[in-house]
Order: C-alpha cells, then sequence, then structure tokens
C-alpha cells in the first residue's frame, strides 16, 4: 500500500505499506497494490500508479469522472465497482468520516472476472 498507517492496515493486512514517514510516491510500486490515495495528493498518486511496473491494482477513489485523473484511471480500468452510498473511513481514534461523493473500486490487471466475482460475494 503506497499510503497507509500502522492502523489502517490492520484491517487491509498488507505485505507492505508506506506511512508518510516513507513517502509512497518516491518508493517503486510493483506486483499487487491496492490504494486509497489521499485526496489533496490524488492526481500525483494515480500519475505513479500509471506509470508503475505492476500487476494489479485496486484503487479506491471518490466517483469523479469529471476530473481528469479519474478519466486517467477509467481508460486503464479493467473493471469498475460503483458503490451504492458512501463509505465510511476510520480516522485516528475513534472518529468516522464520510466523504461527500459516492465511491467507486477501479482495478487494473488481468483478473477482472475474480474482482468482479468478490464483490458478488
Amino acid at each position: 500500500m503506497p499510503s497507509s498507517c500502522s492502523a489502517a492496515n490492520e484491517t487491509v493486512k498488507a505485505s507492505k505499506y508506506y506511512s508518510i514517514r516513507e513517502d509512497g510516491l518516491s518508493q517503486e510500486w510493483r506486483k499487487k497494490i491496492w490504494l486509497t490515495p489521499p485526496y489533496s495528493l490524488i492526481q500525483k498518486f494515480t500519475a505513479k500508479l500509471l506509470t508503475s511496473e505492476i500487476e494489479q491494482a485496486t484503487i479506491l477513489v471518490n466517483n469523479a469522472a469529471k476530473t481528469r485523473w479519474f478519466r486517467d484511471l477509467a481508460e486503464h480500468a479493467s473493471a469498475m465497482v460503483f458503490h451504492t452510498g458512501r463509505l465510511a473511513f476510520e480516522k485516528t481514534g475513534s472518529e468516522k468520516s464520510k466523504p461527500m461523493q459516492g465511491q467507486v473500486f477501479i482495478y487494473i490487471g488481468n483478473e477482472p472476472e475474480v474482482f468482479l466475482e468478490d464483490f458478488r460475494q
């Protein structure tokens, strides 16, 4: 995970993640990526993803079809799942926040049927 923290990784269980200290944008991204970019840096994170040599990526972002970064992701997508409603994101402590827009899971890779099956279940 190029942009995470130890608390989030308790849920995601990534074998490797980069916190703000390690600066995920300056790291090499390979193999399988789960990306929920910080929205203030979303253009930089999506540009890096699309220029990295990865096998697969799942990206969770706002449904922001009017933006260039979203269109860039959509052009490379093998599958997309638009979440109905808004997801609640945990913050440090017990707070939760909900984005103002709906979200979409975007998959880039060669196994879209596996990605979609996971959402069907």
